[in-house]
Parts: C-alpha cells; sequence; structure tokens
C-alpha cells in the first residue's frame, strides 16, 4: 500500500534515517523517547538502516532494536570480504534479516494490531522512484531486506509483493515531502503535532557528488536504466531534501534530532565500539531533545 496524500487526515509523524552503520544513532534516540513516554505517533516512515530500529520500535521492542545493533553489526557478522568467498554481498543483508526473523524476532504479526502505521521507503527499479510501503505482517521482512539493499554493497535486486525494489536511500534518503505530506500539508503545528525526524548528520551536512562512485553503482543495474538514472541525481535530490528539512525545522514546522558532531561509526563501519558510541550518542541526543520538550 502506498503512503496516502495530503487529503488524508493529519496525523503525528516520525521519520527515523539511515546511513548504514550511522543508523546505530536512531536506535539511541528511540530508546530515549520511547523510555521518557514520548511514544504517540501514528505514522512512523523509515528508511535504510533506520527502519529495522523504527520496526522493533513500532511493536514495543526497542530494547532489541538496541540490542541488534550493539552484538549482530560488528566485526565481520554483517561487512566482511569474506562474504564474498562463500557467494554472499559484501554486506550480508540476508543474514541480518535472518537474524530480524529467527535470533531476535519481531513480532510481525503485531503489525495488524498496533496503531501506529510503519512505513518503510524503498527505490522501485522500474521508475527510479522513491516509494512508501506500508508494512504489514505478511511484507515486513521483505521490505527491511529491499530498503537496506545498498548498490555494490549488497547488490541485489528485492521482489516486495511482485515489485522489484532496492535501497531506499537511492531515491529519497530523506522524504521530507512525504512525511509532511502525512502529517496534514500544514506547516504551521504546534509541539504536541509537528513531524520529528531522526537525521545520523550533523546540522549543516550535504553530500558530495562523486561520479567516479555513481558510476561503480549504477553498473550493477545495467538491465534499470531509471535507477541508473536516479543513482546520479540521488547527491542533488538528497541535499534538496536537507535544505528543506532545514527550512522547515527554522520556521518552527518540525522537530529533529541529529548528533552535533559526525558519528563514530560511517556507513560501513564494522568495530563494534564505533557502533556503541553512536548509540550513545542518540542515546544523549534523544534525552537532551526530550528534556527541551515542552510538556
Amino acid at each position: 500500500m502506498a503512503a496516502p496524500g495530503t487529503n488524508e487526515p493529519s496525523s503525528r509523524v516520525l521519520f527515523v534515517e539511515g546511513g548504514g552503520l550511522r543508523g546505530a544513532f536512531g536506535a539511541g534516540v528511540l530508546e530515549s523517547l520511547l523510555g521518557a513516554g514520548h511514544d504517540a505517533f501514528d505514522d512512523v516512515i523509515a528508511v535504510s538502516s533506520g527502519a529495522p530500529t523504527a520496526a522493533y520500535a513500532v511493536l514495543g521492542q526497542i530494547a532489541d532494536g538496541v540490542r541488534i545493533w550493539e552484538q549482530y553489526t560488528s566485526g565481520d557478522q554483517l561487512i566482511s570480504p569474506k562474504n564474498l568467498l562463500r557467494g554472499a554481498p559484501l554486506m550480508d543483508i540476508d543474514r541480518l534479516v535472518n537474524v530480524f526473523e529467527r535470533v531476535v524476532p519481531l513480532a510481525a504479526e503485531r503489525l495488524a494490531t498496533v496503531r501506529t502505521r510503519l512505513w518503510i521507503g524503498v527505490t522501485e527499479c522500474r521508475t527510479g522512484r522513491g516509494a512508501l510501503v506500508r508494512a504489514t505482517p505478511s511484507n515486513l521482512f521483505s521490505l527491511l531486506r529491499a530498503t537496506m539493499a545498498l548498490p555494490v554493497a549488497y547488490g541485489r535486486i528485492v521482489d516486495v509483493e511482485g515489485v522489484p525494489f532496492v535501497d531506499g536511500g537511492v531515491a529519497d534518503a530523506v522524504p521530507i515531502e512525504r512525511v509532511t505530506a502525512l502529517a496534514g500539508g500544514r506547516t504551521s503545528r504546534t509541539h504536541a503535532t509537528r513531524p520529528l525526524a531522526i537525521l545520523t548528520q550533523p546540522r549543516g551536512y550535504r553530500r558530495t557528488s562523486g561520479r567516479a562512485s555513481a558510476l561503480l553503482m549504477a553498473s550493477t543495474y545495467w538491465r534499470w536504466p531509471a535507477l541508473r538514472g536516479a543513482i546520479f541525481a540521488r547527491s542533488a535530490n538528497a541535499n534538496r531534501a536537507l535544505d528543506r528539512v532545514d527550512a522547515l525545522e527554522s520556521s518552527g514546522a518540525l522537530d529533529v534530532i541529529r548528533p552535533t558532531h559526525p558519528l563514530s561509526a560511517k556507513r560501513l563501519s564494522t568495530a563494534r565500539p564505533d557502533i556503541v558510541a553512536s548509540i550513545d550518542a542518540g542515546r544523549a541526543a534523544g534525552r537532551a531533545w526530550v528534556a527541551r520538550a515542552p510538556g
């Protein structure tokens, strides 16, 4: 199911950004917010590595979501050249999704009954456009695999209910227009109703356009011309979204929680201390936001 437009009733919306292993920051933020009782979201939107954390949060399992980051993402558990020797991608997303399904199980069946709707951002291969797909008990694990299907590092197409998808961060890493549309489209809101975005880069960060890296990523998808176009446009599109985020935040129409400095964990980090430090940075940022939040 695609995300509704601005004609839908307004709701309280939370967005959780990914960014590879930087997504650990979002886990710390959500642990702090939920622990302080800030859980009254009608809709949660998440992209890439922010999506599993959002799913654990929506299903009332945030402690398990933090545990995933602490125990199952470091060393060679997720990213390792040795994966290539056994026919797996450099970033073994399939192994990680198996953790979600069987090791630290997500209670996917509860998506049918929880009040919060979970939307996961993916990139549609045939059109090269970003899409928000509502997570259900039947599609959750496929959506999680799809939104984390990074070019090159994973490099595979993921079928979700007959539609081919890859990493949500390719076409719409920060789907701010969809966030505001789902929130009702209004730009004048109170603290209790305005959207909240959890980002994983400091304010002022903008992507740089690297043609060589874009060519490498695009070469993975020679059968999908629209997807290749989205890869070449990804930095410019992401930067426009970040400009829009800053404008909305400055006008008081959007709350943003983000790190004050670059995180210890980078997109492809494998060092556990860096991942744990990024979780802790998220906890601190979440506590600071709660302390500032009215009411």
